[in-house]
This record gives structure tokens, sequence and C-alpha cells, in this order.
């Protein structure tokens, strides 16, 4: 319902979907917080919903700073470890090439990426400043599956 409200022309719509690292997380010490079978059904869920509707493409998680974690929200300690992101990148890119649907993968070129983590350091380590959305935007701009969607 969220997307149909905003499709005034099905043949020019378009869903672009980032995969978020929140099912990866340890909450207090424990985790991950979705056992990674449910987090790729759900998944896989979601990406059959919404390509159904226009054209869809995904976008893989970043990495993060384990060094700064955990970080305190909402009563939760909350960390991530940057094996359990790759590897969810990973399965969500196979069920995207399953289904034909462009996933551009951002884990390793971020990784790779000193300014991008100079980016996560400079917040909590988990989001970056504006340069490191800066990055990866730049990362989406070149990358044919977006230019397909945007003509």
């Amino acid at each position: 319902a969220e997307c149909k409200a905003r499709f005034f022309r099905k043949d020019r719509s378009a869903i672009v979907l980032s995969a978020s690292i929140n099912d990866t997380a340890y909450l207090n010490g424990q985790g991950p917080r979705t056992p990674q079978r449910t987090m790729v059904r759900h998944f896989e869920e979601n990406i059959d919903e919404l390509s159904g509707l226009a054209d869809l493409i995904v976008i893989g998680a970043g990495p993060i700073l384990e060094h700064r974690l955990p970080m305190a929200f909402y009563g939760y300690d909350f960390a991530f470890k940057n094996e359990a992101i790759k590897e969810a990148e990973t399965l969500f890119a196979a069920a995207c090439a399953e289904r034909g649907i462009p996933f551009l993968p951002t884990f390793d070129a971020l990784l790779g990426n000193a300014d991008y983590l100079a980016a996560l350091e400079a917040i909590d380590g988990v989001h970056p400043s504006g340069d490191g959305y800066q990055i990866m935007a730049d990362q989406v701009a070149d990358w044919d599956g977006w230019r397909g969607v945007v003509g």
C-alpha cells in the first residue's frame, strides 16, 4: 500500500530497496536478533511482493566498525558483526539472482574504502557521516541497475 500510493504510472515506477543489517544485530550479547533462515525468508517474501508492483532493484548493506560496539539504543546493547552482514548480503544477492532482480553488492567495496570507514568513525561506527552516504550514492549512480530504472 505504501508503494502503490506513490505510483502515478506503473510503467514509469521503480522501487529501490536497501538491504538493512538490523536483523543481524546481537542484542545484549545474544543473537542474532533474527535467525538467518527467517531473515532470508522475509527478504524473499518482500522482494517477491515488491517486484510484482514495479521494477525493483536492491542495494546491499555496508560494513560497520566492530570496535565501536556495542551501542546502547532503547535499553538494548546492539552489536553487529561484519561476518554476519557479509553473509546476509551474499544470501540476499542469491535470492535476487534467482529472480532476475538487479542487486548491487556494496559490502566489500565499502569495507575497502578508507574514506567510508572514516565516515563511519565520525559518527557511531554503524551509520556513516554525509561523506559516507555520498560514497554510497556514487556507487549506486555508477551501477547499471540504477541507470536501468532511471533511464
